[in-house]
């Protein structure tokens, strides 16, 4: 499948995706929330509001809730779900691969959980560093 198609389908169902293409030494796209919406449009006094915060999360939700029937209109495609928690300098990572709409892998939260998680799509990929998850690749 051509990955322009693709992103169109991400872009409809998960309108507050970023999403664009990367090769870490394998391809595949990227998906973030866009959180400027929220942090820079919504912001009071420096703090998002408690709603707004809980919209942020319930967005998430819906995106981990939603990645198993879209992967089902794309039934060769692997899937990626990675939700990364960094405070200090320290980052945790938790998440599962789908494909087909069936979790192939599901991983809890630890320090370097996105190397399983991405090994479902690349089995050799071994990086601490994923240029994706940088603060300005989807800028």
């Amino acid at each position: 499948m051509d990955d322009q198609l693709l992103i169109k389908q991400l872009a409809k169902r998960f309108p507050m995706l970023i999403i664009k293409p990367f090769d870490s030494g394998f391809k595949g796209l990227i998906g973030q929330v866009n959180e400027d919406f929220y942090f820079d449009s919504h912001e009071e006094n420096g703090e998002l509001s408690e709603e707004l915060y809980d919209e942020l999360y319930e967005t998430l939700y819906s995106i981990e809730d939603n990645l198993l029937p879209f992967s089902r209109e794309f039934p060769k495609r692997t899937f990626v779900y990675i939700y990364v928690d960094c405070h200090g300098g320290a980052c945790y990572y938790k998440g599962f691969s789908v494909l087909n709409g069936e979790v192939l892998f599901k991983h809890a939260g630890m320090d370097k959980g996105h190397i399983p998680l991405l090994q479902t799509l690349s089995p050799d990929y071994k990086e601490i560093h994923f240029e994706p998850f940088t603060r300005n690749f989807l800028k």
